[in-house]
């Protein structure tokens, strides 16, 4: 049983990309030893799947297929030693590998998860005992996506909500947290394996939802639509999170030919308008996010990684062809990224040019979950193993 804080803390890693799903940790400084990898803490193996960890108070949360059951799994942070597991019947293969690929969310001694085939959890976060279940298939009258469902349920308020991907009116569903009644559904966007966001534009909180057809923004407590933005991706299906800069725009971005793009939303007299302000051919993301820090976008253009300047569009350089994800640690103007094969970089994220500053191979095997910090720890993991290991905290 998980001894549990009912609010996250401010050391603790609760959401999708961390809290606001920004990737970025603030208020925190660690010493790089070029010649010295942190120290590993433990290692052990993992189910499949591409569920990144979320970390509250002394717990670990993901997701990870094991034989034919899905799983929703608890692990004590500091030993990497079991508490708890959730298991329903469900296995997706594919492709892009076995098992789920949404990452857990906790909220209030809550966990919400999000199955590959459509299962939507709530769980007793202390236990793993389920409290309701909602299947997405049948709520949006669809298939399984042609990767699953992956995107990372998202809660605000008292309201949990999904993108399903499905059909016009249905692509985005809102769900009361605790009793799982369905609160609100809309959306006309269509596909995609995007989360939704939630933020301020134009200083009014909402829901900013990516899809394969472009950008819509949301009224969480009503699912009334404020604004949208038709952009189709034409080739390769949306994955990559958008951002809202500075409060007006939202960045939106594809890979092959469709590029990076900033689009501009205005409200004028409670009429809302979206529409280009730049786009950046040579920025194309796949499924690899990116971070903003101070006026600048870190991401991928393919598999390399790259500076954009926002408030231009300008591409300032590209480095190694990493792959993989990233976060970003705010207070040292440093990237950490998890290479594709399991690799750790330091990465300065300044705008003056690339380079690596330290390396180490923290996991074997091919490697898309995203790396997060809480507590001083660095936890990674894959579809084979997770590991845990200490960065030492300057005073």
């Amino acid at each position: 049983m998980a001894e549990l804080p009912p609010v996250p803390g401010p050391d603790d890693w609760p959401d999708f990309r961390g809290a606001g799903r920004q990737a970025i940790l603030n208020g925190v400084r660690f010493r790089i030893d070029k010649s010295a990898p942190p120290r590993e803490i433990w290692r052990r193996p993992i189910g499949a799947g591409w569920s990144s960890f979320i970390a509250v108070g002394d717990y670990l949360f993901t997701q990870e297929q094991r034989g034919e059951e899905e799983l929703v799994t608890c692990y004590q942070a500091a030993t990497g030693e079991p508490v708890w597991n959730n298991s329903i019947q469900a296995v997706y293969d594919d492709s892009m590998g076995l098992g789920p690929r949404a990452t857990p969310v906790y909220a209030e001694g809550r966990l919400y998860t999000q199955g590959c085939t459509g299962i939507l959890q709530c769980l007793d976060a202390t236990t793993g005992a389920g409290i309701w279940q909602r299947d997405l298939k049948k709520d949006a009258g669809m298939d399984v996506p042609t990767y699953g469902f992956c995107s990372s349920p998202l809660v605000a308020g008292h309201l949990l909500i999904v993108f399903t991907g499905g059909g016009e009116g249905e692509c985005v569903i809102a769900y009361d947290g605790i009793t799982g009644a369905e609160a609100w559904r809309g959306g006309e966007l269509g596909g995609g394996y995007c989360s939704p966001m939630l933020d301020a534009v134009r200083g009014v909180p909402q829901v900013v939802m990516a899809s394969n057809a472009g950008l819509e923004g949301f009224v969480a407590e009503t699912g009334d639509r404020l604004w949208a933005y038709k952009w189709k991706s034409e080739k390769y299906p949306r994955s990559v999170q958008p951002f809202v800069y500075n409060q007006e725009c939202v960045m939106l971005a594809a890979t092959t030919g469709t590029g990076t793009r900033l689009v501009r939303v205005k409200e004028q007299d409670s009429e809302w308008t979206a529409e280009e302000r730049w786009t950046c051919e040579k920025c194309r993301p796949y499924f690899n996010n990116g971070v903003f820090h101070e006026g600048h976008y870190y991401g991928y253009d393919g598999e390399r990684l790259a500076c954009l300047e926002v408030e231009t569009g300008k591409r300032l350089w590209t480095g190694e062809p990493f792959s993989g994800q990233l976060l970003l640690i705010a207070d040292m103007d440093m990237l950490l990224v998890l290479s594709e094969i399991g690799e750790v970089a330091f990465v300065p994220a300044v705008p003056g040019g690339f380079r690596v500053i330290a390396r180490f191979q923290a996991i074997g095997g091919k490697t898309w979950n995203h790396p997060i910090i809480a507590h001083g720890r660095l936890f990674v993991r894959n579809a084979e193993e997770a590991a845990c290991f200490e960065l030492a905290v300057e005073g």
